[in-house]
């Protein structure tokens, strides 16, 4: 064979290699898979009455509408073998390691979505470990694929994902009108028996400010309420034997779902991105005198519901297990690294499926695209040099092609500026109705928490507390870096604003500076150097 052929076939195979692992690594790389997200299910607990049934109350209310109030928890797990085992929370399904404890008084059942069926299983809790908040347990008749679990190390900066299902996102199936009239007939209900009871006891008609104090114990079961929710959860119960004794099984609610479409928002999975922020271990949820455990601090959106789901890499592969934060001041940002999960797994001989490869981070993607660029640009200067091509102009084209083909797409990745820990500065405002706010933003409290505050009505879930109607329970959070403060809105209510400029989408970083106008809701701060 010619001198000029051999190069040229050795360049062809160079070039046809170097496209192969430009297009089998994002495969690698891919985001969360619809088929792991089948092997991500809900859990409900129920309460147990003194007949050993489901506790329950049907309110009826004068209009005829009935409100079903049930006692329990509900929360996410997701498939670790084809034997029906789930992990979860502990906190989800028991407060106690011991079964046979009178503190042990759910049951525990999990709604499956598999392919366009729709399951309800009874399940058995196998184990507890409480410090860790894990809790394992069983659906002898649920099959779906497992979650491959990853030991690699996690690094910082890392992208991850959580699956679950978060309760505010049950609103999507709820019919938000017939809601408030019922909580409106629910309110007004409660009033006219605190009336009618104070009358009794004082022999006269209560003020207006001793009914509004009487009546703020019941205010957060009002809100807490939703009517379409409650006719689903009986719904469920229907299918459900009475019987503490019944053997574990499953029953197909599919024609139940098929009845009412909208229920079915309630079996679809959400699923939020972040960063792996840190990697450490912390105390765990018995205390000091306990083994610390290892967690990953990250930056999806947790809300009430996640707990049990999956914090998952690009590869569908499971990292952790999403749970509770710790402190008053801490957002929901800790997950149990999977390793903690390890050892109960291989104490108690229960099979999994640990993953063998590991996805490839953008980092190395893109050393690996580099690499396979530089390794044709060597073999291009060799093999077209006598094929009398310049190898800069052959080179460009060869590039042109591959992206036209969608073959080549190299974005450098964004370094990570970090925060600096000192200054003081303040939200300053009012709301509408004029309670004054002075928020003082310091230096440190952005060092101590990966570089972000988040603010909100929930004192328990945020770093900045605002208490108004019209400000969600994680509004927005303000991040601090090397360039300057941002704003990002966190899926509110009532949306984020910069000088009346909403952001596009939530959790997208908008420009923040001293002198600007935030506005939460119908609350407006003016941001000060404090």
């Amino acid at each position: 064979m010619p001198p000029v052929k051999i190069k040229h076939s050795i360049l062809c195979s160079v070039v046809v290699v170097c496209v192969c692992f430009l297009q089998v690594v994002p495969t690698r790389a891919a985001e969360i898979t619809a088929q792991a997200l089948e092997s991500v299910v809900r859990i409900f607990c129920f309460g147990r009455n003194k007949q050993n049934g489901i506790a329950f109350q049907d309110v009826s209310l004068p209009s005829g509408a009935h409100l079903y109030q049930y006692q329990g928890s509900t929360g996410t797990g997701f498939v670790i073998n084809q034997n029906g085992y789930i992990i979860t929370n502990n906190h989800v399904v028991a407060p106690s390691d011991d079964p046979l404890s009178a503190e042990h008084p759910n049951f525990v059942f999990v709604l499956q979505k598999t392919g366009n069926k729709y399951l309800l299983h009874e399940a058995t809790v196998k184990r507890q470990d409480p410090n860790s908040d894990v809790a394992i347990i069983q659906c002898s008749a649920l099959h779906a694929n497992p979650l491959e679990l990853s030991f690699f190390p996690p690094h910082d900066s890392d992208d991850v994902y959580s699956a679950g299902f978060p309760g505010i996102a049950d609103v999507g199936a709820q019919d938000v009108d017939r809601d408030v009239k019922i909580k409106r007939e629910v309110l007004n209900a409660i009033l006219n028996n605190l009336k009618a009871e104070f009358q009794q006891t004082h022999g006269r008609e209560p003020s207006e400010e001793e009914l509004r104090e009487s009546v703020q114990p019941y205010l957060g079961m009002i809100e807490d309420a939703s009517a379409e929710f409650g006719d689903f959860l009986h719904a469920l119960v229907s299918h459900i034997p009475q019987n503490a004794n019944a053997s574990p099984g499953y029953w197909d609610i599919s024609d139940m779902l098929d009845e009412n479409p909208l229920w079915k928002n309630y079996l679809e999975p959400t699923v939020t991105k972040g960063n792996i922020e840190k990697v450490t271990k912390k105390p765990g949820y018995l205390g000091s005198s306990h083994p610390n455990i290892e967690v990953i601090q990250h930056s999806c959106n947790i809300r009430h519901g996640n707990s049990g789901g999956p914090l998952l890499n690009g590869g569908s592969q499971v990292l952790g297990v999403v749970g509770r934060g710790w402190g008053r001041e801490e957002s929901v940002t800790w997950a149990t690294a999977i390793s903690e999960v390890k050892k109960t797994l291989d104490e108690r001989n229960i099979e999994y499926v640990a993953a063998h490869w590991h996805p490839i981070p953008p980092v190395a993607l893109i050393a690996g695209i580099s690499t396979a660029v530089a390794v044709a640009i060597v073999a291009l200067m060799f093999g077209l040099t006598n094929l009398h091509r310049k190898p800069q102009e052959s080179l460009t084209k060869l590039i042109d092609a591959l992206r036209h083909r969608g073959v080549v797409t190299i974005t450098p990745r964004r370094s990570i500026p970090l925060a600096p820990a000192s200054g003081n500065w303040q939200l300053v405002g009012r709301s509408p109705k004029g309670k004054p706010f002075q928020l003082v933003l310091k230096g440190s409290m952005f060092e101590h928490n990966a570089g972000r505050l988040v603010v909100g009505r929930a004192h328990d879930l945020c770093h900045l507390e605002i208490n108004d109607e019209t400000v969600s329970r994680q509004h927005a959070h303000i991040r601090l870096s090397s360039s300057g403060f941002t704003v990002a809105d966190r899926n509110s209510s009532n949306g984020t604003a910069v000088n009346g400029q909403f952001g596009r989408r939530p959790f997208e970083e908008m420009p923040f500076k001293l002198g600007d106008t935030l506005t939460l809701g119908e609350v407006k701060l003016d941001f000060r150097q404090a």
